[in-house]
């Protein structure tokens, strides 16, 4: 079969091209600039979208660069790793992020795959494959806006939306190949960890790993000394619990999204609060109260007020000349909308998200009593930990919305309460009725006159910020304990709780949930994190210690600076590596991993016979599918170097394979270098079949699924795109022999 290459489109990036991979199931061609940022094109060279570099949280200075990129088997998915080891699945279609997560060292590879769900996990037909894993609610979660400006009550746009949760459940796999480790990654849950120090004893470089086409065994090649390396692993847990493996990262999912959007719940109440305290604070700065002579006076002058009904000059000419009917009007309708925001987002956001994730870490503790399907992957008292700090969080959320409301109310009644006064005051035919206040209303008035000297103090020394009435909700806002707890009071209010306090025995009991009496809010979302991020690590320890050392090929030494390779494992587990500029290796490994077919190309100048070319050396090669094999090579034609683009057929070497059965490890780097054992290209194939390059071209990327290649050149910064696989009759071009 004769075919060629058409040249569709060129363009000159404008930066440095670190790396660039075609998408198998879409004309879509991903290109990693050395600005470290991610453009997304089209076959057209049609910009789609361009991913900015994110920022480091170590250093917002330092911009993270790209090591790697990696394209999803079946959707337009783009795996993206930083030299900081964080790694990002970006979703094409919407143009943004889908997942982050993060690995212990620099990534220098990834392969992203998709787990089958028709995949049987075992070979016993009893066991279940797949726990369907849904989103439990109509509304996943409770919608809530972010916080708003007190004054202008306007309400901004609300926090990201969840809708599409469910399309980012596909059991994603990534296989991550970092500096001295193997990490695996299902879903965002982390599925084992390889240690290489423990398996190689000399220095070493790991270059790739990926699962080898039945996704039963993981290959992983290294660099160890001046020898490449493949090294197979095996996974009993990983290979018989693929099925539950996946149903754990999809409630992961679920309880990290449920984590997070409650995080972001309680920064909002934070923010809340600190801009009630500071509103009410301009309010009071810009009233031009003038203390100086009131200071130290001013409580007992209100105390006095509030008590007897009478009131000082001072006091007097504080409420008529500073404060103001109008004065008194506005801080509490600043107060009123601040407190009103900070309802609504304790009141049905905050329980009814605990409530949800109490639900999902209930279906992980069902799961963990059925040990034939799940084995070791759960472990129950961790469950049942994060469980308990999970009702903790909710009572504890419900106590202080009751504080909230508590305050709420007191404010209110303190600010009618003054506005009266000073109508009184200046109206002599008016008379306050201190029957009116309850003697419980009373003394919170009281507790709340008594404060005012600590508030106008903080504000005039400038010792900190000033939280006027807000201490009771501030301490659960903080990451400390308690200073005055108010459980006591809705102890009271509720028969549940009373009977737990009068009966003590009962806190031992682990059917039983007990309140967390003197945490703050925050420090109990803090303790259920981390309850939860220890119930999937679990999973990650019990993986990484079922790795074992199966089989090791040694494929032969080569330079690393000259280092190419290639892997094609989506239906043959085959590699290609570069040995040297004039070498390279392909071995096909197969499927019951005992035996393998390996193949030693050369590119030197066969001893007997005549050639047109002469001084061949490898620049690039690729598989372009399981049958072909594309390259990027140099040669010297008439004394002129010339760069050439070649299809090479693996037909070509039917009678060259070289079968070896292994049941260790296995050494082929005797055979590099004999050339009885060397298939030579000049002597398979015409350089005259392939396509004349421009002679600066230094990489290639090629996709047989999509027919199209990209050639790199001009110092990485040009790039032409080819169409493959063309007739002849319609392009005027240079012909390829396939």
């Amino acid at each position: 079969m004769t075919t060629g290459m058409k040249a569709l489109n060129m363009r000159n990036v404008g930066t440095k091209v670190t790396h660039m991979q075609w998408n198998n199931k879409i004309d879509l061609l991903a290109i990693a600039t050395e600005k470290s940022e991610v453009i997304i094109q089209r076959l057209n060279l049609q910009k789609l979208f361009t991913f900015p570099p994110p920022i480091c949280h170590d250093d917002p200075h330092k911009t993270m660069q790209i090591t790697c990129l990696s394209w999803h088997v079946s959707e337009p998915l783009l795996t993206v790793g930083y030299d900081s080891g964080t790694i990002f699945i970006l979703d094409v279609e919407k143009q943004a992020p889908q997942h982050c997560c993060c690995v212990r060292q620099k990534p220098v590879a990834i392969r992203c795959t998709q787990i089958e769900e028709n995949v049987v996990s075992t070979d016993e037909e009893y066991r279940p494959r797949y726990e369907k894993v849904e989103i439990p609610f109509e509304h996943f979660l409770p919608s809530f806006d972010k916080l708003y400006t007190v004054d202008q009550g306007q309400v901004s746009q609300g926090i990201e939306s969840y809708e599409g949760l469910s399309e980012s459940l596909n059991p994603i796999f990534l296989v991550v190949s970092c500096e001295e480790s193997i990490s695996l990654i299902t879903l965002g849950l982390r599925s084992g960890t390889i240690e290489l120090k423990s398996h190689i004893t000399q220095p070493f470089e790991v270059l790739d790993a990926r699962l080898t086409s039945a996704n039963n065994n993981l290959l992983v090649l290294v660099r160890e000394g001046e020898s490449y390396k493949t090294l197979i692993f095996d996974n009993e847990i990983l290979r018989d619990y693929m099925a539950p493996l996946i149903t754990i990262a999809k409630k992961q999912r679920l309880i990290e999204v449920t984590l997070k959007y409650l995080s972001t719940i309680v920064d909002t109440v934070i923010e809340a609060y600190e801009t009630v305290s500071i509103e009410v604070d301009n309010k009071l700065a810009a009233s031009n109260l003038n203390i100086d002579k009131m200071y130290g006076t001013l409580s007992a002058d209100l105390l006095e007020l509030l008590l007897f009904g009478t009131s000082t000059p001072e006091l007097e000419k504080f409420l008529i000349t500073d404060m103001t009917q109008k004065g008194i009007k506005k801080l509490s309708q600043s107060t009123e909308v601040g407190y009103r925001c900070i309802q609504n987002i304790v009141g049905n956001p905050v329980q009814q998200t605990g409530i949800n994730l109490f639900y999902l870490l209930n279906t992980l503790r069902g799961p963990k009593l059925n040990y034939y399907f799940y084995g070791e992957l759960l472990v129950p008292g961790i469950i049942d930990s994060a469980l308990s700090k999970c009702v903790a969080f909710i009572m504890k959320a419900i106590e202080l919305q009751l504080v909230v409301d508590s305050c709420a109310m007191d404010m209110k009644a303190f600010w009618a309460w003054l506005s009266v006064a000073l109508i009184s005051i200046t109206d002599d035919s008016i008379t306050e009725d201190n029957h009116q206040l309850s003697q419980e209303g009373r003394m919170n008035l009281a507790e709340i006159l008594n404060n005012i000297e600590d508030y106008f103090s903080l504000k005039e020394n400038g010792n900190g910020r000033s939280k006027f009435n807000m201490e009771k909700i501030g301490q659960y806002l903080k990451y400390e304990n308690l200073k005055e707890s108010y459980s006591s009071e809705l102890t009271e209010s509720n028969s549940w709780l009373k009977w737990l306090d009068e009966n003590k025995c009962l806190e031992s009991c682990p059917k039983i949930y007990m309140p967390a009496k003197t945490q703050s809010l925050v420090q109990i979302l803090t303790d259920l994190r981390d309850n939860v991020l220890t119930i999937f690590k679990n999973t990650e320890i019990v993986l990484s210690k079922n790795f074992s050392l199966k089989k090791s090929i040694t494929l032969g030494a080569g330079l690393r600076s000259d280092l190419h390779l290639s892997f094609f494992t989506m239906s043959t587990n085959m590699l290609t590596v570069a040995l040297n500029k004039k070498e390279f290796i392909i071995i096909k490994i197969l499927d019951h991993l005992d035996s393998c077919n390996f193949a030693i190309v050369s590119l030197k100048t066969p001893m007997f016979g005549s050639y047109k070319h002469s001084e061949l050396n490898l620049i690039d090669l690729k598989f372009y599918n399981e049958d072909i094999l594309s390259l990027c090579l140099s040669a010297e034609e008439d004394s002129k170097l010339q760069t050439y683009f070649l299809q090479f057929s693996l037909d070509l070497l039917k009678h060259k394979w070289i079968p070896r059965h292994f049941d260790g490890p296995l050494d082929l780097s005797s055979i590099s270098g004999n050339d009885v054992a060397t298939a030579f290209l000049l002597e398979l194939t015409d350089l005259d079949t392939g396509t004349k390059l421009e002679n600066d071209s230094i990489a290639i990327e090629v996709s047989g699924s999509r027919k199209v290649a990209a050639i790199l050149s001009d110092n990485q910064k040009k790039m032409k795109i080819y169409e493959m696989e063309v007739d002849n009759d319609d392009f005027d071009i240079k012909n390829v022999s396939m």
